[in-house]
């Protein structure tokens, strides 16, 4: 057993998509597992959560604004960990089928994750870390207070 702290950041209140809840919530636990065996002990792990469209070119976590005119509203998911982060050579392959980097496994978790997302007309993206880790990033569309309630 290893001590890793977790930090979270959620909006308040539901966040309306038209998803398959049972898809998201195999995108979310493959992250989260994925980020808990990266972080080494006493590291961190840390989940952001926003909502509305993403502000490109904006730092910060998740720098939002309210869904406005003209703009598509997001669910954007952050995993991030403080582990060894992602190996230069893989970049976007790390989506590809029997792509791993852990030593037990089929490396077939993220390339499922990708098509999940991608089916529900998101995306996905995986980057290192400043400071160390690794980020992946969901970006879910979301519908106008229609479909499911992603609970928290």
């Amino acid at each position: 057993l290893k001590a890793v702290a977790i930090e979270s950041s959620l909006p308040d209140g539901p966040m309306p998509i038209v998803a398959d809840m049972g898809g998201v919530r195999h995108v979310l636990l493959n992250l989260l597992l994925n980020a808990l065996d990266a972080t080494p002990k006493d590291g961190a792990l840390s989940v952001d959560v926003a909502w509305g469209p993403e502000c490109r070119g904006r730092s910060g976590p998740l720098a939002t604004i309210g869904q406005g005119e003209g703009h598509d509203a997001w669910l954007t998911i952050r995993v991030a960990d403080s582990g060894c982060g992602l190996p230069t050579d893989l970049g976007e392959s790390i989506f590809e089928p029997f792509v791993s980097t852990k030593d037990t496994g089929l490396g077939l978790g993220l390339s499922i994750c990708k098509r999940i997302v991608e089916d529900h007309g998101g995306e996905i993206t995986a980057v290192d870390r400043p400071g160390g880790g690794a980020v992946f990033t969901v970006r879910l569309p979301v519908g106008g207070g229609q479909g499911l309630h992603a609970g928290r």
